[in-house]
C-alpha cells in the first residue's frame, strides 16, 4: 500500500449526508470536498442511483457549499447555501445559509427562505409539502420582516454589539 500524507487524504471527497426519498428511486447525498481556498470544506449535491447502475450526477454547484436536508413529496430537494440569490440586486456576499429548492424536474435552484441571521436547522416533511426551519430572531419580534427591519436598523447605526444576559451564550461555535 503506497503512503498518503494528510493532503492527499483530506482531499477525499466525503459524504456528509444521504437522503432517499420516499419510494426509493432517488437517492441525494451531500459531498464535501476541500473548498479552492483549501482552508475549509465545501459541500455538493450529487444524485446517486440507488441501484448502483448508473454514474454519480452533481446537481449543485457553490463555491460555498450547499447541504440537502430532504425530498419534498413531489420529489423537489431542500437544501442550504451561503450563495448569492440570482434574482436578488443586492450585490453582497451573503455570510449565513439560506433554504433552497431544486425543483424535481430539473432547473435552477431558487431561494424559498432567507432569514438575517440565516437558517439554523431544517425538518422536511415525507408525505406533505412542509418544511420547518429554525432560525434565529432578535427578541420580542413577531415575524422574519420585522427581524429583518430591525437587524437592518443595527446596520445602519454601525452596531456590532450585543447585550449578553444570560450565561452561557455560545456552546462551540454556536451561539444558544
Amino acid at each position: 500500500m503506497p503512503a498518503i500524507d494528510i493532503d492527499s487524504f483530506l482531499a477525499i471527497p466525503r459524504v456528509a449526508s444521504l437522503h432517499l426519498n420516499r419510494d426509493g428511486s432517488r437517492l441525494v447525498a451531500t459531498v464535501q470536498t476541500v473548498a479552492a481556498d483549501g482552508k475549509r470544506f465545501a459541500g455538493a449535491l450529487w444524485e446517486l442511483d440507488p441501484e448502483g447502475g448508473r454514474d454519480p450526477v452533481r446537481l449543485t454547484q457553490s463555491a460555498r457549499g450547499d447541504t440537502a436536508q430532504g425530498f419534498l413529496p413531489d420529489g423537489s430537494i431542500v437544501f442550504t447555501s451561503v450563495r448569492p440569490d440570482p434574482e436578488s440586486t443586492d450585490t453582497a456576499a451573503p455570510e449565513v445559509a439560506s433554504l433552497w429548492l431544486l425543483p424535481a424536474g430539473g432547473g435552477e435552484a431558487r431561494r424559498i427562505l432567507a432569514p438575517a441571521a440565516g437558517v439554523d436547522r431544517v425538518a422536511v416533511a415525507r408525505d406533505v409539502p412542509v418544511v420547518v426551519a429554525v432560525v434565529a430572531a432578535h427578541p420580542g419580534t413577531t415575524g422574519l420582516e420585522e427581524d429583518r427591519l430591525r437587524e437592518q436598523a443595527r446596520i445602519d447605526a454601525g452596531v456590532s454589539a450585543q447585550l449578553i444576559e444570560e450565561y452561557p451564550s455560545r456552546w462551540w461555535d454556536h451561539r444558544l
